[in-house]
């Protein structure tokens, strides 16, 4: 007699396998929502991070900038200051700027401050020098009253009345400095151009061999620029050299002049691009009106590159609060971004800066 043994069947129910699904998708859905709340937050952290570090650097460098501001035209504010008005990066760029001893210039559009610093990098001549005669001939030659002579390469700004002309001092024999007769301390050099406005006794401002002129402006794509120009040479004069890209997202970007109006080495007031102290009116200042700007302090407002779903709230920040006891000060200038409502689908983090910077190449002759 045969036996025929049954097999018991082992495995999971249909309900079983559709609980044990459910259970998985839960637990796959839990952990996506811890990691993307968690992504969300670094990026979040990220961007906040990175428009604080943007906002620092921004700063420092019209920092670095405005300190350098006047550097070896200050001390000779008052030969420059019988130039002619001429043109500026905030107005009309070109190869004719301007050679007064403007060190800093703001001008306000549409609540953006543009600013332009101007200034020469010459170490050891401070003050002004004085032609002896001009030579002329196929060298365009000059001599010069210079005790420690010339560097070749320098620019050279001859200054008589209203008549400022520029040139570039071409290099010689002699290596990297036109020495001086040691009897009579006089030193001639060579120009790269013809010195027909070049006259005896014309004093002369040494700007050093880099002259530099930087525009700072934000664009339309709310990205802050800085622009540069270089002095070339007598014949091609001011030339652009190049635009940076300082930081992106800037929604809000002002500058006030700091005025010493009693002339006692503390700020007085503080006045916006307007009116007295207008983009037209300073570029042409007299000096008296130059020697009063003692500094500049800047705010600046930058926007997270990410949006923060989470973040609806509104911003509010305002500059220029601090005014001197019994000084005139014109108005605060505040941002603000409303509030969002709860349904909208995201909103902006923002960071505020502000600062003053003293200008130490004041005018001070």
């Amino acid at each position: 007699m045969k036996r025929y043994w049954v097999h018991k069947q082992h495995g999971f129910t249909l309900i079983e396998i559709l609980v044990a699904l459910v259970i998985g998708l839960l637990s796959i859905y839990a952990v996506y929502t811890v990691y993307e709340g968690s992504e969300q937050a670094k990026r979040n952290i990220t961007a906040v991070g990175d428009a604080q570090v943007s906002g620092l650097y921004a700063v420092f460098l019209m920092t670095r900038e405005l300190s350098n501001a006047g550097a070896s035209i200050a001390s000779n504010g008052t030969q420059l200051s019988n130039c002619a008005e001429g043109d500026t990066l905030l107005n009309s760029p070109g190869s004719d700027l301007s050679l007064r001893p403007v060190p800093a210039l703001i001008r306000s559009n549409a609540g953006l401050a543009q600013i332009e610093v101007f200034y020469g990098d010459a170490v050891a001549l401070p003050v002004s020098l004085t032609v002896n005669n001009v030579i002329g001939g196929v060298d365009n030659q000059i001599i010069i009253e210079a005790p420690t002579g010339i560097m070749s390469d320098s620019v050279l700004v001859f200054a008589r009345g209203g008549n400022c002309a520029v040139y570039r001092v071409l290099p010689s024999g002699g290596g990297l400095i036109n020495p001086p007769d040691m009897t009579t301390n006089l030193v001639t050099v060579r120009l790269d151009g013809v010195p027909t406005s070049v006259a005896a006794n014309d004093d002369i401002i040494v700007l050093g061999t880099q002259p530099i002129r930087r525009h700072f402006y934000v664009d339309a794509s709310g990205t802050l620029q800085m622009q540069e120009w270089r002095f070339t040479s007598a014949a091609a004069g001011w030339e652009y050299a190049r635009t940076d890209s300082i930081v992106a997202n800037v929604v809000a970007f002002n500058a006030q002049y700091g005025v010493d109006n009693n002339n006692d080495g503390a700020i007085d007031s503080w006045r916006y691009a307007t009116d007295g102290f207008s983009f037209d009116t300073v570029r042409g200042a007299p000096l008296a009106t130059l020697r009063t700007i003692k500094a500049v302090r800047i705010g600046i407002v930058i926007r997270a590159d990410e949006p923060d779903r989470e973040f609806k709230q509104g911003f509010t920040k305002t500059f220029f609060t601090d005014c001197p006891p019994a000084g005139t000060c014109d108005s605060q200038f505040t941002f603000t971004q409303a509030a969002l409502p709860p349904d909208a689908p995201f909103g902006w983090r923002y960071r505020a800066y502000e600062t003053v910077i003293p200008l130490k190449n004041v005018i001070w002759n």
